[in-house]
């Protein structure tokens, strides 16, 4: 039968506990109830230091056909290894959230809505992961207000814009380096308020993926782009590769 709900959010309940008691910062990791989600939004509601993240066991997330595959209104999670694919809704909605994904593959998601959408000040770091073959008609990553942080990824998507974001609002900023992007710098939807970080080391050369119709992203070996990404990258003196 596994184990039961009250399993884990007895102890996330001790732990916050604690956390409100003495002060400080707390990390829960591998949080995979609805009742643990509840209890840290309170303790964020009443200013405590804690962030959480989940396990790779709970996000292989696919088939979503109403709210998105991840709809996220939690202040900071950390997902690596994770495969979004076939949803037909967005893979990730984001509100005020700083999201870290990394060597995640979001892949054949076809929908209306954007593929990955981003607003009220989000954060998305993508990291060392593939957005590719998605048929989304408002782009493959949408941001009303926000920042975008990409490095060491694949956007290769045909026929849609990579990047989207409206021409008026809150200022958008955007990090690009060391990816291969479908479209190059005119794949990025380019408005007033805007700011791009276009980095040196960006390409746009076919990734020559193992499969697309089977879904095998992995790089064939003669693939151009093994090893030309980075062994260490480092955003506002924070090291994220």
């Amino acid at each position: 039968k596994g184990l039961p709900n009250i399993s884990e959010s007895i102890q996330v309940y001790r732990d916050l506990e604690i956390l409100e008691y003495t002060g400080g910062k707390l990390h829960i990791p591998y949080i995979s109830t609805a009742k643990s989600i509840g209890m840290i939004r309170d303790a964020k509601k009443k200013g405590l230091n804690i962030t959480s993240s989940v396990s790779l066991a709970h996000l292989i997330l696919e088939g979503a056909e109403a709210q998105g595959a991840l709809w996220s209104m939690i202040s900071q999670i950390n997902i690596s290894h994770a495969i979004f694919r076939d949803n037909q809704s967005s893979a990730l909605s984001l509100f005020n959230t700083d999201l870290t994904l990394f060597g995640v593959s979001i892949t054949d998601n076809v929908t209306d809505s954007p593929c990955i959408a981003i607003s009220d000040g989000s954060r998305l770091q993508l990291i060392n992961s593939i957005v590719a073959n998605n048929d989304c008609s408002d782009g493959a990553i949408s941001v009303d207000d926000g920042v975008i942080e990409i490095v060491n990824s694949i956007l290769w998507n045909e026929n849609i814009t990579e990047i989207v974001y409206p021409t008026e609002g809150a200022p958008i900023e955007i990090l690009i380096d060391y990816c291969t992007v479908d479209g190059g710098l005119e794949a990025i939807n380019n408005g007033d308020n805007y700011v791009v970080i276009w980095g040196d080391n960006n390409l746009q050369i076919d990734p020559q993926f193992v499969d697309i119709e089977q879904g095998l992203y992995q790089l064939l070996p003669d693939s151009p782009l093994l090893d030309a990404g980075t062994n260490q990258y480092l955003i506002n003196n924070e090291i994220v590769v």
